[in-house]
């Protein structure tokens, strides 16, 4: 693993001249200085402040951010479900109770709104969309990308979300022939998370699950890194003249994502000023030409520069979320084989009822409306083991918030769910499971009832009713229980996207292997790069279903 970027930012500044650093150091000492002056009120403080810094050795290495962050709300978190920490001046705000989330996120979007050290690190890499937006911007934006990627457009995309599949299966098939375990597994669910996103999106056959070595790939991993380690430094280091956007390393990156979504919208305005008739079946459209069309319809229209930065957020957004999470579920199932033949089962009795149905036949709607259980197992996974656990806010003004003074600036962090990590979370939105399991435990079944066939709906595929089946509770966005895709009005336009994606891969994946950690799998632990990711290779041993 290579070293912390936080602490590689700081040695690259000390490299700096006399000169430069001096500016630097009186300017961060005089934030310090006047932040702490203008602090009368405090939560209860995590341990180990000192003076000036705050707590910033405890999280100088940026991968064991989140981690630092549950210690803290295992220990000083228990007393009120919320906590404070200071970051060389900056006031961070944890809170890990559902009381104290569900008091921030009434106040969305109007009055607490995202945290403008995420958007300041987001814009500063061309990414300024619908994700960091606020205000009537993001009305604006909601307006053009939400409709892009309703299920209507999602159905569009589906032939992309099933090529990308079986090329992963392909590629699987070969390894478990030659008895060969897959050396990076989570590696693949990059590959295969970002070939889709980029046919879908611009219309790319990049083909990285054969092609690992594509550069498009690296600059997007690296994109992740980057993203977080902006969000964490207390001064915009990228805007130091001649010199800041070299700091990280990432300035050529960052030009070649850019260059790649512009090309593709510059690409498209030509052909409609041209009359191209092949754009006109909106059915075969990518992401990008969507969004063009959709934002021409609307009086106040998005200029190519806002296009790239919500190309990118969607981007970046639906590779990590899928990618990690399907990494996630994975190695849960590789150690859990009761829970994976169970899933298994359920995919069998698609392809084998109501006569026989091959996984080439696959709908959109067969997948969310066929597999109840491998559903509730990834919503359970989103909801306590997901990549996305930390939602960043600030307040629009200084305000009272559970009685103590809250200011601009201030960051305040819901941790997603609250209830694993408080000891005071009391009322719960999430269901018990089936054998009476609390919200605080991990359970695959929580998100089922019992249905009887003849209850079946009218708009359920006839294929997917064998007996008695499960019925799906899908979790609502409007509570603290689960936030893994976003909360109430700010809820991600791309969860629908996301999870037909999710859903997708692990049928194909859970109907030819039986999958199961390597002899030599490493002991896989999680690290902080913008959402949660494993440090570590996932190598998986495959054994053939001969399906």
């Amino acid at each position: 693993m290579s070293p912390p970027l936080l602490s590689n930012v700081i040695i690259t500044m000390m490299d700096l001249t006399c000169g430069h650093v001096a500016i630097l150091a009186v300017s961060v000492m005089f934030l310090l200085v006047a932040s702490q002056r203008r602090r009368r009120d405090h939560f209860p403080m995590a341990p180990g402040k000192l003076p000036l810094i705050g707590h910033a050795l405890a999280l100088a290495d940026s991968d064991k951010f989140y981690s630092v962050i549950q210690e803290w709300i295992a220990g000083v978190g228990q007393q009120e479900g919320i906590y404070e920490f200071n970051l060389l001046g900056k006031r961070w705000i944890v809170l890990c109770s559902t009381e104290s989330v569900m008091a921030c996120l009434k106040l969305r979007p109007f009055k607490m709104i995202r945290a403008k050290i995420l958007s300041r690190s987001i814009d500063s890499l061309n990414g300024d969309g619908i994700f960091s937006s606020n205000g009537d911007q993001w009305r604006r934006e909601r307006r053009i990308v939400g409709p892009a990627l309703n299920q209507n457009h999602v159905r569009d995309f589906f032939p992309s979300i099933q090529l990308v599949a079986k090329r992963l299966v392909q590629k699987w098939t070969k390894a478990a022939a030659q008895k060969v375990d897959i050396p990076a597994a989570n590696l693949d669910m990059t590959a295969f998370a970002l070939d889709i996103v980029a046919l879908s999106i611009l219309g790319l056959d990049i083909n990285t699950i054969h092609h690992p070595e594509n550069q498009l790939a690296k600059d997007v991993e690296e994109l992740f890194r980057i993203t977080f380690l902006r969000t964490l430094v207390p001064i915009p280091y990228w805007k130091i003249p001649i010199i800041g956007p070299y700091l990280d390393g990432f300035r050529e990156g960052n030009q070649r994502i850019v260059a790649t979504l512009m090309s593709k919208v510059q690409e498209y305005r030509k052909r409609k000023a041209n009359d191209d008739t092949s754009i006109d079946n909106a059915k075969n459209q990518t992401f990008v030409e969507k969004i063009i069309d959709i934002s021409e319809g609307e009086k106040v229209k998005l200029n190519d520069e806002q296009i790239v930065g919500n190309l990118l957020t969607v981007f970046v957004a639906a590779t990590d979320t899928a990618s990690n999470t399907v990494s996630f579920s994975l190695w849960e199932l590789a150690n859990d084989l009761a829970l994976q033949d169970e899933l298994y089962q359920e995919v069998i009795e698609y392809t084998n009822g109501s006569g026989k149905r091959s996984l080439d036949d696959l709908t959109m709607e067969d997948a969310l409306e066929c597999f109840p259980r491998l559903r509730s197992f990834l919503f359970e996974m989103l909801r306590l083991k997901g990549p996305g656990p930390l939602l960043f806010f600030e307040p629009v003004e200084s305000m009272e918030f559970l009685g103590k003074t809250v200011e601009p600036g201030d960051v305040l962090v819901t941790v997603g769910p609250s209830y694993p990590h408080n000891k005071k979370t009391t009322k719960s939105e999430v269901p018990f499971g089936p054998n009476g399991e609390p919200p605080q435990e991990f359970c695959a079944r929580r998100w089922l009832t019992t249905e009887p066939q003849e209850e079946k709906k009218e708009d359920v595929s006839p294929t997917c009713i064998i007996g008695f089946r499960p019925k799906l509770i899908v979790p609502s966005n409007r509570e603290a229980g689960f936030l893994a895709f976003g909360h109430g009005l700010r809820v991600c336009p791309g969860k629908m996207y996301a999870h037909v994606e999710m859903v997708t891969v692990m049928v194909h994946l859970l109907h030819n292997f039986r999958i199961t950690p390597a002899k030599d799998c490493p002991k896989m632990t999680v690290v902080s790069r913008f959402t949660e990711t494993f440090a570590e290779d996932l190598k998986l041993t495959l054994t053939s279903r001969g399906n």
